[in-house]
């Protein structure tokens, strides 16, 4: 292959193998063009007419597995696989059919030798003559793709370009060509019809495009969305079974009607933003997930809405004469829309209004209406119940539907599940309950209101309380709030002034707001942040003992600074938490190896075995030590069989002077010390049978009466401090050297037969200070 890059304008390379070149690919990328060439398997990126291209072609490969359901597992290979069969079909751009095979075992499928392709080349791939069917369509890339999954009774959608995949991608070839096919596709009536048992995949990250005729209609049984939904238009969306969205929908002015015979859910980890949504026919729609909709919802006559969903519909309608029963759901009907219908409906909390607006609700038909826990009328929100019974028949004096919660020094704040209320009971002198007012206290909670001081604080993951100020974390991360006490800037808005209303957090400029933020922590008189991908912490506030950890004590600051690293140079990184108590700070990285902390170290809490002295820099919390300042790397529960090991403690780990490493009493094969900062304690009895290594730093025992077994040499190029204990060598099948100068107290050699050797050179000196005893033959 060759591949040649420009972006100069004329003629610049010409490519003609002949004689003896061998060209077999050729890439030609050009940004400063005019008019596309290609010729044979060769393509020009660019578009220079004077390119001369003539090549042959370069092949890849790509695969991926053939699987019973979703997920692939390895060990669900579809039963179509046997490793001998030519089963699996595929085509590009609706022609030139091939087929292979699949791996019995774990449904793998290769298809190799293909011409590669231009990116957004479609290729058709499926089970072929099967009664299973599975199909995959998919938009190519110019490279090799080894992922390339799909299942049985589904069809997924995909691309490996920039995509999207679209209705005209899936008209290529579908049923009308092959029964194999799951689905008929008509681009220009942009109309898409599923098999009765099939479900379309929209895969993760990529983009599925409802393009054709705007008022073209789309029939499914299931869909999976783990990627991205984009309607177009005034489109139909039929679902007579599961809709299972995990990804993103964007829903133009689109329709979504279910009509499932018996039983239809709504189900995923992420909110469907649909813009009308009905049910049609006699079955029941369940709905265990959150729903947006920024028009209609209409329950059809003979239908049942019924689960534990939270809808919320924002400027339209929810009418219709069919059945709402959700016992353990929420509907919030915001703007002007109408409200009713010919069946009674029972729901568990029913809203109208957000807080921001002058509206009016009309009740209409003549159902009844049931509450089974609350009914709330927005402020500013007008509830025109006309001539219905609404009835109240569930406990509704508890606080409910709660997803966290946090405690300041005197208040306490809640977080509603769906992230629409911030509640706050407590002590009130400085604002700390977000309600637009001060009091001594508040005993039942209050709710948060909004930035203007009305509505309620709203779209929120997150809440922190502090000492008299609490803060919270919009849901895309892009704003913090923070309100009560504000002496010493700890609400990050640019000012010491205390507010009883949320206050957006400016940035580290003074200017803007701090944005792109994953978790904050309101500590005593200071606030901490972390940036989304953790490469940044963000404090403010009281800086009295470092706690900002800006390398800056006792400065306060008022908007967020950035926490240096630990040399107090550049920025702390690699955080996945952040922690901010009264008078400190402290991390956590990533991968879980280091815990930092910053600030107020009085009572040790920076957990540097320093508690002497404050840091306005991170510094690293040690490792656990017993109650003689002593690391142990190694603990020995069980019982250690030594063979020929050789344990080496090359301790990367930094302790103040008087902390040391703990070995635990044990039998050790070989046993070696090379840290050189590092003092080494023996707990007591040691037993090598072969060597002990003092490459560096000290080994010490800190008892007296230790006995040192050792079955090899000794060899000391650090420190030994021998105190009053023993040093016994035993080697009875060779010679033991003594290298190095060392100090012992009591020295005994047991070698039997064998000699012990004294190497310590002429500079070097070996000192007995108790007795020297040697026992054995001559």
């Amino acid at each position: 292959m060759i591949r040649l890059w420009s972006n100069d304008s004329g003629n610049q390379f010409y490519i003609n193998p002949s004689g003896t070149q061998s060209i077999d690919y050729a890439d030609i990328r050009d940004s400063y063009a005019i008019t596309a060439a290609t010729a044979n398997n060769s393509y020009n990126r660019g578009n220079n007419t004077n390119w001369t291209i003539n090549g042959g072609s370069c092949f890849i490969s790509i695969s991926g597995r053939v699987c019973s359901s979703y997920p692939c597992t390895g060990s669900n290979p579809s039963s179509v696989c046997d490793d001998a069969t030519y089963n699996i079909a595929y085509l590009k751009n609706g022609s030139d059919i091939a087929s292979t095979t699949c791996a019995s075992t774990t449904g793998a499928y290769t298809i190799s030798n293909l011409v590669v392709p231009s990116p957004g080349d479609i290729f058709t791939i499926f089970i072929n003559g099967e009664t299973q069917k599975a199909n995959l369509i998919w938009s190519a890339t110019d490279t090799a793709v080894s992922d390339l999954d799909f299942y049985e009774n589904t069809i997924v959608v995909r691309h490996d370009d920039a995509g999207p995949v679209n209705i005209t991608d899936l008209d290529y070839y579908d049923h009308t060509n092959d029964p194999d096919l799951l689905f008929t596709a008509s681009s220009a009536a942009g109309t898409l019809t599923a098999s009765s048992t099939s479900e379309l995949f929209i895969w993760e990250g990529d983009t599925f495009q409802l393009d054709g005729q705007s008022a073209g209609t789309i029939s499914l049984h299931d869909i999976r969305i783990e990627g991205i939904l984009n309607a177009s238009s005034t489109q139909t969306i039929n679902i007579s079974g599961t809709w299972l969205n995990n990804g993103t929908t964007s829903p133009a002015s689109s329709s979504v009607v279910f009509n499932p015979t018996t039983q239809g859910y709504i189900k995923g980890s992420s909110t469907s933003t649909l813009y009308n949504l009905s049910t049609s026919g006699s079955g029941t729609t369940t709905i265990d997930t959150k729903i947006k909709l920024t028009n209609d919802l209409t329950i059809g006559s003979g239908t049942t809405l019924y689960g534990s969903g939270h809808i919320r519909v924002y400027g339209g309608d929810i009418t219709g004469d069919g059945l709402i029963n959700l016992p353990t759901g929420t509907i919030l009907l915001d703007g002007t829309g109408s409200f009713g219908g010919s069946t009674d409906w029972t729901i568990e909390n029913l809203i109208f209004g957000n807080g921001s607006g002058t509206e009016t609700t009309s009740k209409t038909g003549s159902n009844n209406i049931t509450i089974t826990r609350q009914l709330t009328i927005s402020t500013s929100h007008t509830l025109n119940a006309s001539s219905s019974t609404w009835t109240f028949n569930g406990i509704y004096d508890k606080l409910y539907d709660i997803s966290q919660v946090t405690g300041g020094d005197y208040h306490t704040c809640a977080l509603k599940s769906d992230g629409s209320r911030v509640y706050c009971w407590g002590y009130n002198g400085y604002g700390q309950l977000g309600n637009n007012a001060t009091s001594t206290g508040e005993d039942i909670p209050q709710e948060v209101v909004s930035t203007s001081g009305s509505g309620y604080l709203t779209d929120i993951s997150q809440i922190s309380a502090g000492g008299y100020h609490t803060c919270a974390l919009k849901s895309d991360g892009s704003r913090v709030y923070c309100w009560g006490y504000n002496w010493y800037g700890q609400l990050g808005d640019n000012s010491t002034t205390s507010s009883d209303i949320p206050v957006e957090v400016v940035s580290t400029s003074g200017s803007g707001y701090l944005q792109d933020i994953s978790q904050i922590s309101a500590g005593g008189y200071h606030t901490c942040a972390l940036r989304s991908d953790g490469t940044r912490v963000y404090c403010w506030g009281n800086n009295g003992y470092g706690q900002l950890g800006d390398n800056n004590s006792p400065t306060n600051s008022d908007i967020p600074v950035e926490v240096v690293s630990t040399s107090g140079t550049g920025n702390l990184t690699d955080i996945s938490q952040v922690s901010a108590g009264d008078y400190h700070t402290c991390s956590v990285r990533s991968d879980g190896s280091r815990v930092y902390c910053w600030g107020d170290n009085f009572y040790g809490q920076l957990g540097d075995n320093n508690s002497s002295t404050d840091s306005d820099t991170p510094v690293e919390v040690a490792g656990l030590q017993n109650s003689s300042n002593t690391f142990k790397p190694f603990i020995e529960d069980g019982t250690l069989e030594e063979q020929t090991s050789l344990f080496d403690f090359a301790s990367d780990y930094t302790f103040s002077a008087t902390s040391s490493t703990q070995i635990e009493d044990t039998t050790y094969y070989n046993l070696k010390f090379s840290s050189s900062s590092e003092t080494y304690v023996l707990e007591g009895n040691s037993t090598t049978t072969n060597y002990i290594n003092i490459q560096a730093g000290t080994l010490d025992v800190t008892t007296n009466n230790y006995t040192l077994v050792i079955g090899g040499n000794w060899t000391n190029s650090g420190t030994f401090t021998a105190r009053s204990g023993e040093v016994i060598f035993f080697n009875a099948s060779a010679t033991s050297t003594i290298s190095g100068a060392t100090d012992f107290y009591d020295f005994t050699c047991n070698t039997a037969s064998k000699a012990l050797l004294f190497a310590t050179g002429t500079s070097a000196t070996t000192t007995i200070t108790g007795t020297f005893t040697i026992n054995g033959g001559a």
